[in-house]
């Protein structure tokens, strides 16, 4: 489909080890659902709703993947810089064996 003037899209790297499981996808979700634009994560034949947690998830993006992001709306431009600087910052991935210490305390 090709971009309309307000469409803009990128292609990023998922970067927890993890992937993108249920807290990485909440935390998602959650920072997605404070822009007023659509946006939607691809991965292969796989498409679905930033502001839909079971479709973050069913997307199965795993670690080191590359997810597909598209943005529609007015404030397509500035949404999509916000998401890349997100992912950019690791999207709240913390590192599993400083996690499982941090539990302990």
């Amino acid at each position: 489909m090709p971009l309309g003037s307000e469409d803009k899209e990128i292609v990023i790297k998922i970067p927890c080890q993890k992937g993108l499981h249920m807290r990485s996808a909440a935390n998602f979700v959650n920072f997605a659902k404070q822009f007023k634009a659509d946006i939607k994560l691809t991965q292969g034949a796989v498409t679905a709703n930033a502001k839909s947690i079971l479709g973050i998830l069913l997307l199965g993006a795993v670690c080191c993947s590359h997810v597909k992001i598209r943005v529609t709306g007015e404030d397509a431009g500035p949404t999509l810089e916000a998401l890349k600087a997100y992912f950019q910052g690791g999207i709240g991935c913390v590192d599993e064996e400083a996690s499982t210490h941090e539990r302990h305390f």
